[in-house]
């Protein structure tokens, strides 16, 4: 969402489209695909 509050994606549809194309690589690739987070609370 840090990408679409600033500004920088269009949409949260689009959001969900790169990740969709994200796991779509790793799975092609064959390399694990992990979701993190950078958080500071």
């Amino acid at each position: 969402m840090f990408l679409y509050e600033n500004g920088k994606v269009d949409s949260v549809d689009k959001l969900y489209e790169y990740n969709k194309r994200i796991v779509e690589l790793g799975e092609k690739y064959k390399k694990p695909v992990v979701a993190t987070g950078d958080v500071h609370f």
